[in-house]
């Protein structure tokens, strides 16, 4: 008989093969290192991303674990796809199986080392270079102790291991997005079972070049639990929770909708719901078997997810292009498995954007059965039939969330057309008691008043005087001069989702000079109107500006109103806050070619002056339902990392705002003389600077 045998063998390209299709993005890869990390038994894994080269960045992980020696690194390391658990007398607790989490390292880097110890035995370190041309067979090659920047706090250890991946290009990652590194990272581990366990981050680069140990970024999870409506989980979460913690009076500035919303929150324990728990019958080894199930975590629908408001109901909540906490993620062994289990219920209901939970079913992950992760190790099989339980058991609970909440949203509705109609019916009373008034003082008799309030009343239907308790709007004060930065605003608002009754614009007002000042007057008085000032020389020698001005003086608080100015010695002492919402065209009193500069400081500002109108207007029962989405300010990298990568800051605003900036403000396509002309940049910038030199 011929024993003689062949073993396989793994090349470089198979490796790199391995390592680009397990993960699909960094920070995939840098979770399984950091559960690696995990699974030694650690108790502080510290990741440091030098990023001051973003293209050629070095990512160091720390952590105080077991450590290996050579034996383990020839007998388990450089083993790919050994089943780590067989044989561990902790298996029931490691993250790990396929012993394919090591090749998370070349997802991230071609050239990596480490080193590492075991307790009471001598450091050893090794690397290993993609490049390296001394073999046909990759390896690793034993090196003298490299400098790293944590070398000091690993030698402080007993034992553990410090891993250096070199030229890790991250050189499409926003600055945005490391602000929300600890969130992003969060959502990879089901961080409240790892009690033990402390991971810290650490990020240099241009903003923060020193590497300062005692000042890291403790991964933290963040939910908005006081934002949700209803919420099913297992009893140890509520009792963490406090019962008391979110059924509280809201008095903070969040619509009537959403705090009706939240005053009716229902929570349900897990173990109240059929199916949450059971036995899983199956087959192993011929044998029929039955396998205990239950199902962890939580699952609850928010109230609202417009940050705006979410926020209000609970600090915790974030939501921005980079975190999005609208999913329903499910967690193997502590593990992120499916960053978003929705996906698998193919829900197709409106409801479905307000969900988010954390699941773990731990029938998915049981030695007793094969693995039921995919190749790319972040998607489960969905053939298979413990995932088809998982989605049976979701289904029914998601679409109980979705009714609770359409249950509630209708009472809600309701709720609030009552208000409305208790609003109007005490409007039209105030209105005729005021016309009743009016017209006695002249002489009509009391039988024509009662026919003309007839015919009154019913054609108001109560939309007098009180409509503003339900009504907002913003009154745009501007010169008629400076059309072309006063249609930026409001063709902009209107692109947003504004209407055009949000808006009190006088370029647009079409009724006669004597009704025009009696409707500014009537705006500015008016409770709910956001006045925003564009204070321009123009607008100081403007008569209808001054009456604006002096009207807001005599009859509003000074705080409701916001500035865009090209000056502040433009900006009357009368209407002047000094303290906030001034957003500056221009630095000088003359008007100069910045003025029209769409500049990434001057982008932000006014996404928050938008922001402010935006939040304004969404209290209004004009858009009970039809909010208008905040505009999100841009996270924008330096000014020499712009340059070195050719990116245009304009590239990276918000398309209708750059594209509308350049038609009305740069172009001012709007903004013609009385032969009909347009009046280009330059020839306002000369008329402008004229009237100051007159002024002066």
């Amino acid at each position: 008989m011929n024993n003689e045998r062949i073993n396989f063998t793994l090349g470089y390209e198979t490796l790199k093969l391995l390592g680009k299709g397990l993960y699909s993005n960094v920070w995939a890869a840098l979770s399984e290192l950091i559960a690696n990390g995990i699974d030694a038994h650690s108790s502080q894994v510290d990741v440091l991303i030098d990023m001051k080269d973003k293209a050629h960045s070095v990512i160091e992980i720390l952590d105080n674990g077991d450590g290996m020696n050579k034996s383990d690194i020839q007998e388990k390391y450089v083993v790919i796809g050994n089943n780590k658990r067989e044989g561990a007398p902790d298996s029931d607790i490691l993250m790990g199986r396929k012993g394919v989490g090591k090749l998370a390292a070349l997802y991230l880097s071609k050239h990596y080392e480490f080193i590492t110890k075991k307790l009471n035995e001598y450091p050893t370190a090794w690397s290993f270079d993609f490049n390296d041309n001394t073999s046909s067979v990759p390896g690793l090659n034993k090196i003298e102790i490299p400098n790293m920047q944590m070398l000091d706090q690993f030698r402080l250890s007993k034992s553990g291991t410090l891993l250096r991946l070199n030229d890790v290009n991250l050189s499409n990652m926003a600055e945005e997005a490391i602000n929300a590194l600890s969130l992003i990272m969060s959502n990879y581990f089901l961080y409240e079972n790892l009690p033990d366990v402390k991971v810290n981050f650490y990020v240099i680069d241009q903003n923060n070049e020193v590497f300062e140990y005692d000042k890291p970024i403790t991964m933290k999870k963040k939910v908005g639990f006081n934002n949700m409506i209803a919420l099913y989980g297992e009893k140890e979460l509520f009792d963490k929770l406090g019962k008391g913690s979110y059924k509280y009076d809201l008095d903070y500035n969040a619509s009537f909708e959403v705090k009706e919303l939240v005053k009716n929150r229902e929570d349900i324990n897990f173990n109240t719901i059929p199916l949450t728990s059971g036995e899983y019958e199956t087959v192993v080894n011929g044998e029929s078997i039955k396998i205990p199930y239950f199902l962890n975590g939580w699952i609850g629908i928010h109230s609202t997810i417009l940050p705006s408001e979410a926020k209000n109901n609970d600090d915790n909540f974030v939501k921005n292009k980079f975190y999005n906490p609208n999913r329903l993620r499910l967690y193997i062994r502590n593990k992120l498995a499916v960053d978003d289990f929705l996906s698998y219920l193919k829900n197709t209901q409106q409801g479905i954007n307000y969900i988010e939970g954390e699941i773990s079913f731990d029938l998915l992950d049981t030695d007793l059965l094969d693995d039921i992760t995919t190749s790319n190790r972040q998607d489960v099989d969905v053939h298979d039939e413990r995932v088809s339980l998982l989605v049976e058991i979701t289904k029914k609970i998601v679409n109980s969330l979705i009714e609770k909440r359409n249950a509630v949203s209708k009472e809600v509705n309701e709720l609030n057309k009552t208000r409305k109609e208790t609003i109007e019916s005490e409007a039209k009373r105030k209105a005729k008691s005021a016309i009743r008034t009016d017209l006695s003082s002249v002489g009509v008799t009391p039988k024509e008043i009662n026919n003309i309030l007839n015919i009154v009343t019913n054609k108001f239907k109560g939309d007098i005087n009180l409509k503003a308790k339900e009504i907002y709007k913003v009154f745009l004060s501007h010169a008629r001069r400076d059309k072309r930065f006063s249609d930026f605003i409001y063709y902009f608002l209107l692109k947003k989702g504004a209407k055009k009754e949000d808006i009190f614009y006088t370029t647009n007002y079409v009724g006669g000079e004597t009704n025009l000042t009696k409707a500014i007057k009537d705006n500015i008085i008016e409770n709910n109107v956001l006045v925003l000032f564009l204070d321009t020389v123009n607008f100081n020698k403007s008569q209808y500006c001054l009456f604006e001005g002096g009207a807001f003086w005599a009859t509003r608080s000074i705080e409701d109103c916001i500035h865009v100015h090209t000056s502040t010695d433009w900006i009357p002492d009368y209407i002047n806050d000094r303290q906030k919402y001034h957003v500056p065209l221009n630095a000088t009193k003359k008007i100069h070619q910045t003025a029209f500069e769409l500049t990434p400081k001057k982008y932000n500002e006014l996404c928050d002056i938008f922001n402010i109108v935006i939040n304004h207007l969404n209290k209004s029962s004009l858009h009970l339902e039809d909010k208008i989405l905040n505009i999100s300010k841009v996270d924008f990298p330096s000014e020499m990392d712009m340059e070195n990568s050719s990116i245009e800051a304009t590239s990276l605003m918000d398309g209708d705002f750059v594209s509308l900036w350049n038609f009305y403000v740069v172009e001012g396509n709007s903004d013609k003389d009385e032969e009909g002309n347009i009046i280009s940049k330059d020839v306002y910038i000369e008329r402008y600077n004229q009237l100051v030199e007159k002024m002066l």
